[in-house]
């Protein structure tokens, strides 16, 4: 089916809409004015205050309120961002403001798969589901999105537009798969802390500042990301460039691998991994009754 987004479509600044105005909603309408959307094309509803006035507060002009339907009926794009255990009550009886405007519904509900999330709006509208992950409070965030056929591909540019204001966006092709990106990318950021936490531990036993230590794990893990990232060699090979035969890093790394008594990180983060994965299956499930 072809929708109704002519209004949209010619727009390169989408009027965008936010159904939960907490910390990821902002992080997204922050990227979105720094990408050039004026803050009046800003709509939000939260029903606690304090995320109502921070996100008035932050950015001037958008229009910030309690009304779910007011919100639907006026945006391009209407990203619902909300705790599952919140959703029901959040998108009721939304069907009736997309009869105004049938906005683009961007949902970051983790859990939600999209055809539960269609029988809960209780109509038919262009519908992503989106993944992303807390790096996008500093604009650094990556998001899984999936969309079935029926979603355009002026709408998909329109979901990239949005949800890249925060990061960088990719597509699966089967919903299925961000199960698998919500263990890596979804989760991951908690890893990293884990592992950052532990590093500035180590540190302040070896009698460095807690400051300092801070400093040095955070920096360090930024470093390396960045060096991969930006790197054409595999992380593998830039592993081996630092751990010189015989020298500190390989005795280092020769603990992270791991011997008959003690498994390795390989490991530990396969299990991890798996944990997740299989956990964010058992919600989603949960979701569908």
């Amino acid at each position: 089916m072809q929708h109704q987004v002519e209004g949209r479509l010619d727009s390169q600044l989408p009027s965008v809409g936010f159904i939960g105005a907490g910390n990821m909603a902002l992080a997204l309408a922050s990227g979105l004015v720094r990408s050039g959307v004026s803050t009046t094309a800003l709509r939000a509803a939260d029903p606690f205050a304090a995320s109502r006035e921070r996100f008035a507060a932050a950015l001037p002009g958008a229009v910030v309120g309690t009304d779910n339907h007011a919100v639907a009926a006026e945006v391009d794009a209407l990203v619902v961002a909300v705790k599952p255990q919140q959703l029901d009550l959040a998108v009721a009886g939304l069907a009736t403001a997309f009869q105004k405007r049938r906005p683009l519904v961007l949902s970051i509900v983790a859990g939600v798969e999209t055809a539960a999330l269609a029988a809960r709006l209780g109509t038919e509208v262009p519908l992503v589901r989106c993944m992303p992950n807390t790096p996008a409070l500093v604009g650094q965030g990556i998001t899984g999105l999936y969309a079935d056929d029926s979603v355009t591909a002026t709408e998909r540019q329109l979901a990239e537009r949005v949800m890249g204001a925060a990061g960088g966006t990719f597509w699966v092709a089967d919903e299925d798969a961000l199960h698998a990106v919500t263990a890596i990318s979804g989760c991951g950021p908690a890893y990293f802390f884990r592992i950052i936490e532990a590093l500035e531990t180590a540190a302040q036993e070896r009698g460095l500042e807690p400051a300092l230590a801070r400093r040095l794990a955070t920096q360090t893990a930024l470093g390396a990301a960045r060096l991969a990232a930006d790197s054409d060699e595999a992380v593998g090979e830039l592993r081996r460039r630092v751990a010189s035969p015989g020298g500190a890093t390989e005795a280092a790394l020769t603990v992270l691998e791991g011997d008959s008594t003690n498994e390795g990180v390989e490991t530990l983060l396969r299990r991890t991994v798996a944990a997740a994965e299989s956990r964010s299956r058992q919600l989603a499930a949960a979701a569908k009754s």
